[in-house]
């Protein structure tokens, strides 16, 4: 028998997964309340991503996508309710982990045969693309490698005005307007400063759930019999940062190309503030097999949170918490 506590907990924290997940998008006013979710069975594991898009300014069309590197893993297009509000949602593999998640309007970059009329928009360190005429002015996000040393400013143009600028993770995200042709991009730096990384733990809870916290109440997110975990942390000063949930112990530290995958789970969004939630949710019927469990009722799993070290370029482990899912 699941005790109530437990499950007014983990509907507590699912409840807070939307919450702590915003984050701004600083290509225009919007912001994104984003959800991982892990969803595992006997043959694969998948993550599952909810973006929720608020204050869009009315019932305006908004392009929603993710990559990871060159590769589109997710592109959609809706039309807002007139608050402001859109949802996207959507399933892929645990080798999309790292993907980049950016919001923009309609006018989201494109790409072009040689054979159609289009702008070109280049600049150093930029890998150049052409875009049709007719959406140039907008959202473009270009490859963009910064060099050592320097942290990103702004961008400035010629041939169009930038009215907004981000860079992340090796990509460059710019809002035209006023574009006149080919558009030539300055990407303004100053010399990298000290990063303060840091990661904390702020609650975690692991059930079987059976659909409902108490009668009368609010269903909660998984299915009759799914094994749920929850973890709400909060990250600073850090670009890539999640949960690592293993039976198994993990070291404090780890060279980037050394740190174990199995286990990984890396969080897709946090807010200002770098709250953030992981939730992995195992949807497999262990009476028929086990082998693959995620999470296995009655074992103890070690729940980690890592973040990745700018300065040194270094994972950074440390164990949160050692959580046995309720029976």
């Amino acid at each position: 028998m699941v005790k109530t506590g437990v499950f007014k907990k983990i509907a507590a924290l699912t409840a807070a997964v939307a919450m702590v997940g915003a984050f701004a998008a600083s290509a225009s006013a919007v912001k994104v309340e984003t959800t991982t979710q892990y969803l595992a069975d006997s043959n694969n594991a998948k993550v599952n991503v909810i973006a929720n898009v608020s204050e869009l300014g009315g019932a305006v069309e908004v392009t929603y996508y993710a990559t990871n590197g060159s590769d589109v893993v997710y592109v959609d297009q809706t039309t807002a309710t007139a608050a402001g509000e859109a949802t996207f949602n959507y399933v892929t593999d645990a080798t999309d982990l790292d993907s980049a998640v950016k919001v923009g309007y309609t006018a989201a970059t494109a790409a072009t045969d040689a054979d159609v009329p289009g702008y070109t928009i280049s600049g150093e360190g930029i890998t150049a693309v052409k875009v049709p005429t007719e959406n140039i002015d907008g959202t473009h996000t270009l490859a963009y490698t910064l060099p050592d040393g320097k942290v990103f400013v702004d961008v400035t143009a010629t041939g169009a005005t930038v009215t907004s600028s981000e860079y992340a993770n090796g990509e460059l995200t710019v809002v035209l307007a006023d574009a006149t042709g080919d558009v030539a991009l300055t990407v303004n730096t100053k010399d990298a400063v000290v990063r303060n990384s840091s990661i904390e733990g702020v609650d975690a809870a692991g059930i079987v759930s059976t659909g409902v916290i108490d009668e009368g109440a609010e269903e909660v997110a998984a299915a009759e019999g799914n094994r749920v975990l929850t973890v709400l942390a909060k990250a600073v000063d850090t670009d890539e940062y999640g949960i690592i949930v293993t039976k198994d112990t993990r070291d404090a530290e780890y060279a980037k190309a050394d740190m174990p995958s199995n286990g990984k789970w890396a969080a897709k969004g946090k807010n200002d503030d770098g709250y953030f939630a992981v939730q992995l949710i195992d949807e497999q019927d262990l009476e028929v097999d086990d082998t693959n469990a995620l999470l296995t009722p009655g074992l103890a799993y070690n729940v980690y949170l890592y973040y990745l070290d700018g300065n040194t370029d270094t994972y950074k482990v440390s164990l949160y918490d050692t959580i046995t899912i309720e029976e």
